[in-house]
């Protein structure tokens, strides 16, 4: 596997993400960065889950799966990695050491004004 695997994952800034979200996309600003991203379903429901609490890569890849109604195979472990990195990339999501992991702040802030800026996608 890659370096994905051996740490906890969690959101950088649940309270500075404002969300707006569509059938099959998810507009998010990042308050914090000025950013607006574009997130295709997965990379989304990833995220929103990151905003909860911490997870290890195995609990959080096993409880996606669950959620996709998919089974876990190595495919599923790197697309999972794969959609983690993505996210890392955009300053969004962060790898943390086991040993620090901290709770989530429970919130998952809707709506607010969107500043257009520079613009990325992930899918």
């Amino acid at each position: 596997m890659d370096d994905a695997t051996g740490c906890n994952w969690g959101a950088v800034a649940p309270s500075a993400l404002h969300w707006a979200e569509w059938d099959t996309e998810t507009s998010l600003f990042n308050a914090d960065t000025g950013e607006t991203h574009l997130l295709s379903e997965l990379p989304a429901t990833t995220l929103r889950i990151l905003c909860e609490r911490d997870w290890t890569f195995d609990a959080l890849y096993a409880h996606l799966a669950s959620l996709c109604e998919t089974d876990v195979t190595p495919a599923w472990q790197e697309k999972i990695a794969g959609v983690l990195h993505s996210l890392e990339a955009l300053e969004l999501v962060e790898q943390r050491a086991a040993a620090t992991a901290r709770g989530g702040d429970g919130t998952r802030p809707r709506g607010g004004t969107f500043q257009r800026s520079e613009e990325h996608a992930v899918v």
